[in-house]
């Protein structure tokens, strides 16, 4: 089997307290610096709404570092998910006698005009055999659209995924009592709609 999981996570998000306040027309308690009593729970949840967006689209929103790991070499292609991908980290395997290996540059090339983006087998080569264990190839990135304020703000999120994002936030918010942050049992179909044509779709068997 297939999977991903997050190495190293944003440090930053994509919506502020300030963003998150107004959409839920929270008023700050006139205090300078501006605050309100529920920010904890903000500061909790604005993450989760990320990830949860995150999770349903197959995309990173914030900058992020991402590890995908395969059983073995299958394909003369190996689709990403996470994107948007603005650099692979490294490509590592263990080979026939368990150790494991580092996969040079030179034996693969990144696809990154590709929907979803891939790694791709270099022209004239073979993929190496790999022992046959779980996880047997792990593909390290970096991914994720750049925060606001980045220089250079080569990578600006789409407008409709910060407006999804607020949208679950608000989702949670009002439904405290009965919604978990990272499982929510009734999806916010506005946010979903507003996301759905930038879904990635990709197979993780």
């Amino acid at each position: 089997m297939s999977g991903w999981k997050v190495i190293t996570g944003p440090t930053s998000e994509q919506i502020t307290l300030a963003e998150a306040r107004l959409h839920l027309r929270l008023d700050d308690d006139g205090d300078s610096p501006a605050s309100h009593p529920d920010d904890p729970w903000l500061l909790q949840n604005i993450p989760a709404a990320r990830r949860w967006c995150e999770r349903w689209m197959m995309r990173a929103l914030a900058p992020q570092v991402v590890e995908f790991t395969l059983p073995a070499f299958d394909s003369a292609s190996i689709d990403l998910p996470m994107s948007p991908i603005t650099s692979i980290v490294s490509v590592k395997y263990f080979d026939g006698d368990y150790v494991e290996q580092t996969l040079g540059t030179d034996a693969y090339t990144f696809d990154d005009y590709s929907n979803p983006q891939r790694i791709v087998l270099a022209y004239g080569t073979t993929w190496p055999t790999t022992t046959v264990v779980p996880n047997a190839v792990k593909v390290r990135y970096h991914c994720g659209y750049s925060l606001r304020g980045d220089s250079p703000y080569s990578n600006p999120m789409p407008d409709e995924f910060r407006s999804a994002m607020l949208l679950v936030l608000a989702d949670l918010y009002e439904n405290r009592e009965n919604s978990s942050a990272d499982k929510m049992q009734e999806v916010c179909m506005a946010a979903q709609n507003l996301m759905l044509h930038y879904r990635l779709r990709l197979s993780m068997a």
